[in-house]
């Protein structure tokens, strides 16, 4: 088959997947939308976020993501990278995927000169590091949406200690109440308590699930509880009001730090601009040395000092 043929082929294929994925996308949305309303006529709405509902099966061994991209993710990255899509969303990510990866070979291949064969490495090697960098953003909003949501949690269970109930009662209550993930995590810790698991151990295993230090804290509050005795409300209160005081430091933080962000942003991503620019308004700029031994090496150091830049920049702003 010529090279033509083959890359018009190619050509077609991703788009047709492409198209794929969002018919896929759009069969999703109309079954989710369809899925509420039949659950609101049926008297057993749940929140969005609010977990498994109170008829719903409740696992006894947590099924985490079983993708290989899943396990690359450091720390709680595994579990929370991926708790809530559906085989259909996963069907759709990977069609994708595959479309990008058909789309940047085609790119490299007819644009910049690559051969075929490097250029779907190239291609296929892209695809992989933006899946595994949204992964990790994916991660990452949702461990910072827990963070977020830990003071009102422990202020809820506080409350419910003060009225008498039992701390896994108080669990539960606060995942029926709550909403997002951290809500998720506190209704699998209470179908796990009623199934039988010791009480300590569910919130050690929700707190290192989470990744977060005042859950761990929580944990360790009610292990001394539980061992020796003591006012846990008491305990618990002063927690939360750790809590947020860690939280209001960080959002000092984010709030001072935001502007040398942004200007790191900017250096690195203006440079890949400005020879877009070039290239679109003169796409010959690079014809005279493109042929020349040393333009490749003196790509290959540009990118070099960009990357070096952005990881640079990163590491300047992040304070912990």
């Amino acid at each position: 088959m010529p090279l033509a043929h083959l890359l018009a082929t190619m050509l077609m294929a991703g788009l047709l997947l492409f198209e794929a994925g969002i018919c896929l996308a759009l069969l999703q949305r109309v079954r989710t939308r369809r899925r509420a309303v039949v659950a609101r006529f049926s008297g057993s709405v749940v929140h969005r976020g609010a977990g498994r509902g109170p008829t719903d099966p409740v696992a006894l061994r947590r099924t985490g993501p079983s993708g290989w991209w899943a396990r690359l993710l450091p720390e709680a990255g595994e579990s929370a990278a991926a708790p809530d899509l559906t085989p259909d969303v996963r069907r759709l990510i990977w069609m994708l995927m595959l479309a990008l990866t058909l789309f940047l070979t085609m790119v490299l291949n007819l644009l910049v000169g690559t051969a075929l064969l490097p250029a779907l490495v190239l291609g296929l090697l892209c695809t992989v590091l933006a899946g595994y960098v949204w992964l990790r953003l994916r991660a990452r909003r949702r461990m910072f949406r827990i963070d977020e949501a830990v003071p009102e949690a422990m202020d809820m269970i506080v409350r419910s200690l003060r009225v008498g109930l039992p701390i896994n009662a108080a669990i539960k209550t606060a995942g029926e109440e709550l909403t997002g993930p951290l809500a998720q995590e506190f209704t699998e810790t209470a179908g796990r308590i009623s199934y039988g698991q010791d009480l300590v151990g569910a919130i050690r295993e929700m707190a290192e699930r989470c990744d977060n230090q005042s859950l761990r804290f929580f944990a360790a509050a009610v292990s001394i509880q539980s061992a020796s005795g003591g006012n846990l409300a008491e305990v618990l209160d002063r927690l939360c009001t750790i809590a947020r005081g860690r939280q209001q430091m960080r959002r000092k933080v984010r709030s001072i730090t935001a502007e040398a962000k942004w200007s790191g942003r900017f250096l690195s991503v203006f440079p890949l601009v400005a020879i877009s620019a070039l290239l679109l308004i003169n796409p010959d700029y690079f014809t005279e040395i493109s042929d020349k031994p040393f333009f490749l090496p003196m790509l290959g150091v540009v990118g070099t000092l960009l990357a070096l830049n952005i990881l640079f920049m990163h590491w300047l702003v992040k304070i912990e």
